[in-house]
């Protein structure tokens, strides 16, 4: 029954409690994606007589630095742990400060050893990225330059200079395709249109093998099926499979260091020190679709691997968002 109290307490806490919505923390900590790393200050309140949970210690903020405005992660020597990290904010106030790691929450992917500082998940995708915004340019520059066939004049002899040959300059200046814009010529000049062989589809080919690259980089490569390609609902599903480990694996690392240090701290100026604490944990990501969902209950069920009872059908309700079971109005 303790142990109850103190999870309903932090769900109260982190849920409802903080200025800032529970969405917002999950969108600002995502950016470690982008970074490698996502830091949060802690702002503690004090909250008195509250109807359920009395007096307590709870959370005003997670207030997010941005990784750019973080200068160094500063180490302690004996430890090798994070003491602090130095934080320049530009602005009207601008001004350096450092912040101590007992007043802040850090995400950190893909971290080794005491590079707290993290992996960016986009690294595997720079080169594709480069490439790919390499051959978009390209590929306008060259619509742009060729849409339009190159005039070429050949200039008889002796007209350099005169005034018939600075005439033709300007009108090769202005040239456009349009209907109202054409060019005249004398007994004696000739112009040929040079037309260009720039094919823009060979270029969109190189563009979307980088796509390719950048999903596949992700794992995400069951985006392709349906687009130029085909394959099996089996083939999505197995490969869409490799994708939801993925989140799974990122949402993981976002509970990790709250179940590790917000929640304790929070359980202890509460409840004082317990044998084990409430954690955090992301759950649903990986669900299958409903239909899909049933057809392995069934096959479960009439296998006899698994017996029908009431946990399992709150279960059931609770993940295809039905509501309680309820002894009213039973058919």
């Amino acid at each position: 029954p303790e142990a109850k109290v103190q999870a309903e307490f932090i769900q109260h806490v982190l849920f409802n409690d903080m200025d800032q919505p529970w969405s917002r923390f999950v969108s600002e900590a995502l950016s470690f994606i982008d970074f490698g790393h996502s830091v949060f200050e802690i702002t503690n309140k004090v909250v008195l007589d509250h109807p359920k949970f009395g007096s307590y210690n709870g959370i005003r903020s997670l207030g997010w630095r941005s990784p750019k405005t973080i200068l160094t992660f500063n180490l302690d020597e004996e430890t090798g742990k994070l003491a602090s990290i130095s934080q320049w904010s530009n602005g009207d106030l601008s001004r350096s400060v450092d912040i101590p790691s007992q007043f802040l929450l850090v995400l950190n992917s893909r971290k080794e050893g005491s590079n707290y500082e993290g992996i960016s998940w986009l690294r595997p995708c720079y080169g594709s990225y480069i490439r790919k915004a390499t051959c978009l340019k390209l590929n306008a520059i060259g619509i742009e330059k060729f849409a339009v066939p190159t005039p070429l004049v050949k200039v008889p002899t002796g007209k350099e200079g005169t005034v018939d040959f600075e005439s033709m300059i300007a009108a090769l200046e202005v040239y456009t395709q349009h209907e109202s814009n054409y060019l005249t010529y004398p007994e004696g000049w000739d112009i040929q249109l040079n037309s260009n062989t720039y094919d823009p589809e060979k270029v969109e080919y190189s563009i979307d093998a980088e796509d390719k690259r950048m999903s596949k980089a992700f794992l995400a490569n069951f985006l392709e099926l349906g687009m130029g390609s085909t394959g099996s609902y089996a083939l999505s599903n197995d490969l869409s499979d490799f994708f939801l480990s993925g989140l799974e694996h990122i949402a993981n690392e976002i509970c990790e260091p709250i179940n590790c240090e917000l929640i304790p701290n929070l359980i202890k100026m509460k409840f004082g020190p317990q044998a084990s604490y409430p954690k955090l944990k992301a759950t649903g990501i990986s669900d299958k679709a409903g239909r899909e969902l049933a057809d392995i209950i069934k096959l479960l069920v009439d296998g006899k691997v698994i017996t029908p009872d009431d946990p399992l059908e709150d279960s059931m309700r609770k993940r295809i968002g039905l509501p309680p079971k309820s002894d009213i109005g039973v058919r």
